[in-house]
């Protein structure tokens, strides 16, 4: 995980959500590249993403599962300086993405709890 750029971690969040009930849907999918791109754009000015390399770089990644996501949140969240309109815009989609099936599963739900309690608890990167 040394080597994920924000746009790997961002790929890999929204993709946990997607994948969180076991059942991505197409649409999840779509969501996770238009949104990722866009807040890449808008919020930290990089206009290159490609949603395939993110997830091959994530997939090739030794230790990184849905089973850890937790551990691999609290370790890359701080590596990144989020806005808290970027943090709201990130949340809303994070949540666009567990109802675009018309169903937000308990597992979605404690996915989301814990975003969101990760983004509040880390205002800066450690690395300051």
């Amino acid at each position: 995980m040394n080597n994920w750029t924000l746009a790997d971690f961002l790929t890999y969040i929204y993709q946990l959500v997607a994948d969180s009930d076991y059942q991505t849907v197409d649409e999840e999918i779509t969501i996770v590249k238009r949104q990722v791109g866009w807040v890449l754009a808008n919020y930290f000015g990089e206009r290159e993403y490609s949603y395939a390399d993110s997830l091959r770089k994530i997939q090739e990644t030794e230790g990184v599962s849905l089973l850890n996501c937790k551990e691999v949140i609290l370790q890359m969240m701080p590596k990144f300086e989020f806005s808290p309109s970027a943090k709201k815009d990130i949340y809303t989609d994070l949540l666009a993405i567990a109802a675009s099936d018309n169903k937000v599963s308990a597992s979605e739900r404690d996915t989301l709890s814990f975003i969101k309690q990760s983004f509040s608890m880390v205002e800066m990167p450690l690395s300051w």
